[in-house]
């Protein structure tokens, strides 16, 4: 508990029956197991005090967030298609992919290359220097 071992007990209760006496040593041990007892019993109380004031507050949380979702939702409510979030048949986390064709019936610009075709240089990834305003050209030395 403190680091008192068996040995270090011994010699507290040696000295204790050399201070107290065979007579006052068994009292004055009643006397502090009672005590320990009651500091139990209070810590108990106190914790347990503390956790009813905590489930309160946040009983009263979810309270005020329950009125606040009810006062600012749209006068139609959610509407038939909504769904929680992990309920049976939501599409929660459920990703949206791009179709082949974009809305103009053109396949999107966002189209990864081809298998087979040459992988484009830094340079026409950048552009080159000359087709750049001389403002973004750095001097490199």
């Amino acid at each position: 508990m403190f680091g008192i071992g068996l040995p270090e007990l011994i010699v507290i209760f040696i000295i204790a029956l050399i201070v107290l006496g065979p007579d006052k040593l068994p009292q004055v041990v009643k006397q502090i197991a009672r005590l320990v007892a009651e500091l139990k019993k209070a810590g108990e109380e106190f914790k347990a005090q503390l956790d009813l004031e905590a489930v309160k507050d946040l009983k009263d949380i979810k309270k005020d967030i329950t009125e606040d979702i009810k006062q600012n939702l749209p006068p139609g409510g959610l509407g038939p298609d909504w769904k929680p979030a992990g309920a049976k048949g939501s599409d929660a986390g459920a990703v949206e992919r791009p179709n082949d064709v974009n809305a103009d019936g053109d396949k999107p610009s966002c189209q990864a290359p081809e298998a087979g075709a040459p992988e484009a240089s830094p340079a026409q990834l950048q552009g080159h220097a000359a087709d750049r305003p001389a403002s973004d050209k750095k001097d490199v030395h």
